[in-house]
């Protein structure tokens, strides 16, 4: 007598189905509200790190990478004042609150340790000794948030999420310099292929650069803005061959005191940008941005503005 052999549904037989979507299909569905395709997309929801105990007791600004010590509670008033404008744009902004981040002075500048793509956050492996770790806390507010991690960064990787520059689903550039190196833009080059991204460049920065957004920013979809002093001539070109206006920022004072360059796009016509840089906001004024000025004047002397202290996490 010949025995037939049975499969189970498990196994692919009567009673097997397979997934019916792709990943990206999942997002909103099984996975939280979360995805950037663009730079200049309305900008929805973010994470943001209130200035914590970390930021207090703190005696040598030099060994935490920052510019000067910081007063904490008048950088929580500045960073409240930030919360409250996005809320009034229709932003949602959740606050990492782990008490393991109390460990960790630089943790507010949330930008640095991920990046969101379409399908979900690139976690970064940040450069320094004193932040290492971070990483940890923040996949972990992620994960509670319910956004999918695409990849971690391993291995002898190196990377911060501001080298992670990706302008719109045709163009991205990442940069390598002392934060991010060859091993970890040749990963998130091929995790950005995976997803269709057309055109990526690898941009090396300039001596004195912590990262590429400090280079070259997006103010909208039709102009890109550049410290001339401090880019490549690739990303002129590559900027200028996409369609993009070249705004060239020029007072350095803006530009290091002030972060003229660190700000944040809510959409195409409004951006959000630390007070006092006067020279630099008619420029954006005269391409048709309005510019919202908040001080985070204390902030900024622990290396960071607008851009750094927010965490994207979905646009559009």
């Amino acid at each position: 007598m010949k025995m037939e052999k049975i499969i189970d549904a498990a196994h692919g037989g009567e009673g097997w189905q397979g997934r019916e979507y792709d990943h990206l299909n999942d997002i909103g569905k099984l996975w939280s509200d979360c995805g950037v395709s663009a730079e200049s997309d309305p900008l929805k929801r973010v994470l943001l790190r209130r200035p914590g105990k970390e930021i207090e007791r703190l005696e040598d600004p030099q060994n935490l990478l920052w510019l000067e010590k910081l007063n904490p509670e008048k950088a929580r008033y500045q960073h409240d004042t930030l919360v409250d404008v996005y809320r009034q744009w229709g932003v949602n902004v959740e606050l990492l609150e782990d008490h393991a981040a109390d460990l960790y002075p630089n943790l507010m500048y949330v930008r640095d340790s991920f990046t969101m793509t379409p399908q979900g956050a690139i976690v970064s492996r940040l450069a320094s000794k004193i932040r290492s770790g971070e990483e940890t806390i923040v996949s972990k507010q992620l994960s509670n948030m319910g956004v999918p991690i695409v990849a971690t960064a391993h291995a002898n990787m190196l990377l911060e999420g501001p080298d992670i520059f990706i302008v719109n689903k045709n163009l991205v550039f990442l940069g390598v310099g002392i934060r991010t190196n060859y091993e970890a833009v040749h990963f998130v080059r091929y995790l950005l292929e995976l997803q269709g991204f057309a055109e990526i460049h690898i941009i090396q920065t300039t001596y004195g650069c912590g990262h590429l957004d400090g280079v070259v920013s997006i103010l909208n979809s039709s102009n890109a803005v550049i410290i001339p002093q401090r880019a490549s001539y690739q990303l002129y070109e590559v900027l200028k061959r996409h369609g993009f206006h070249i705004i060239e920022l020029s007072n350095l004072k803006e530009i290091d005191e002030n972060m003229a360059i660190n700000f944040v796009a809510l959409n195409e016509e409004n951006i959000v940008i630390n007070k006092g840089a006067a020279d630099s906001v008619k420029k954006y004024e005269a391409a048709g941005v309005n510019c919202m000025e908040v001080d985070l004047s204390e902030i900024t002397k622990g290396g960071g503005a607008v851009h750094c202290i927010t965490g994207v996490i979905k646009r559009g």
